[in-house]
């Protein structure tokens, strides 16, 4: 994301999970996050994202597709089958762009697929058009 991009609230607070193996990154995103009126949580890893997911029910997941271990296509897929998540849309954020990574994004059920570093605007955008009865 880009510093000094102006930042308007989106209409419906969300919760939101980020699994960024970056911590500053993470943080960033999830200080934007709240910034546009939502409340954020972040893990460092994807097993800690398995742990705080089910109780947590994000309505949107942002996951780093290159995740140490368990990368962000098999995250996605494992939190998709969870029990409470059925309804959660998820984001692919990720610096590797091109075709085949965007196919594999689809196929593992991932809603969004966004390339990093990413503006502000593109945040809100991908936030405005996540699919749902309530959105």
């Amino acid at each position: 994301m880009r510093s000094g991009d102006s930042v308007e609230p989106t209409a419906k607070p969300l919760r939101v999970l980020v699994v960024e193996d970056n911590l500053g990154f993470g943080l960033s995103l999830g200080y934007m996050l709240e910034e546009l009126g939502h409340q954020a949580r972040i893990c460092e890893s994807a097993e800690e994202a398995l742990v705080i997911a089910g109780h947590y029910a994000p309505h949107v997941a942002f996951l780093n597709i290159g995740l140490p271990g368990l990368d962000g296509f098999d995250l996605c897929d494992t939190l998709r089958a969870m029990p409470g998540l059925s309804t959660t849309q998820f984001v692919a954020f990720t610096g590797w762009t091109g075709d085949k990574f965007r196919h594999r994004a689809a196929a593992a059920g991932f809603h969004h697929y966004i390339v990093k570093p990413f503006t502000v605007e593109i945040l809100v955008n991908v936030l405005r058009n996540l699919r749902g009865p309530d959105r």
